[in-house]
């Protein structure tokens, strides 16, 4: 099993999620996406592949996939564990914990 860590942990990688992922890795901070959609972005790309891409929202998934410090992990279902345990189960292989630093 392969233990992830991480400063900041972001459900969603919507337009807020990005932002939040964003301003973190900017302090330093070491971040984790997780997301039930295949990529990034939320509502922004329901509309389909005709719709035009928001161009601030474009420029938060390149920026994000540009970052050394903010891991995506799309496709994702989450079990949580009070208090700070999380389960990431990534279909097909993978089921990752994330536990919060004391």
């Amino acid at each position: 099993m392969n233990t992830l860590r991480c400063d900041i942990l972001i459900l969603g990688a919507g337009p807020a999620g990005m932002a939040a992922a964003l301003s973190a890795a900017a302090c330093d901070k070491q971040v984790i996406i997780l997301d039930d959609n295949p990529a990034p972005g939320g509502q922004i790309w329901r509309a389909g592949p005709q719709a035009t891409q928001p161009a601030l929202a474009r420029r938060y998934r390149d920026a994000i996939a540009a970052s050394a410090a903010i891991r995506l992990v799309n496709g994702a279902r989450l079990i949580a564990r009070p208090p700070r345990t999380v389960c990431c189960l990534k279909p097909p292989t993978a089921v990752v914990w994330f536990t919060g630093r004391n």
